[in-house]
Parts: structure tokens; C-alpha cells; sequence
């Protein structure tokens, strides 16, 4: 898996470099989505880290609200 992420960084960082202030606001919204969801993640395991069978039943819960979170928030940055 560290090998796609690696490429997949290399490639975007290449496209920001030379596409310059065109991907900038792509960019913003990108980091907002990411950060909400990582924080969603972050609360689940928080709230749920000492018991497995409550985290399986709502790790999905929270990936989808941090995700739909990450979308409002990138949109609105």
C-alpha cells in the first residue's frame, strides 16, 4: 500500500507545482476533507478503543459523518 500512496504524492506534487495557483483552492478542499474525516476517525477510536465490537459497529457511522463533515468544511475553506 506505501508504494500507491508514495506515487499518488509524487504525481499530485508535480501537478501543484506546475499548474501553480489553478489546483490552489482543489487543494484547500482536499486538506478540509481529509482533516474531517481523520478527526471523525480520531473521535471514533477515542470514544470506542476499549471495546472491538462497538468499534466495528460504528467505525462506518463515523468515516461517513467525518467524510460528509470533510466535504462542508472543504467546500466552505
Amino acid at each position: 500500500m506505501e508504494p500507491y500512496v508514495g506515487v499518488i504524492g509524487i504525481v499530485g506534487g508535480f501537478l501543484i507545482c506546475f499548474a501553480g495557483l489553478r489546483l490552489l483552492k482543489p487543494c484547500i478542499f482536499v486538506a478540509g476533507l481529509l482533516l474531517c474525516t481523520m478527526l471523525g476517525l480520531l473521535c471514533c477510536y477515542f470514544f470506542f478503543s476499549d471495546s472491538a465490537e462497538d468499534l466495528q459497529s460504528t467505525f462506518y457511522y463515523f468515516l461517513g459523518g467525518g467524510f460528509v463533515a470533510g466535504l462542508i468544511v472543504g467546500w466552505l475553506l
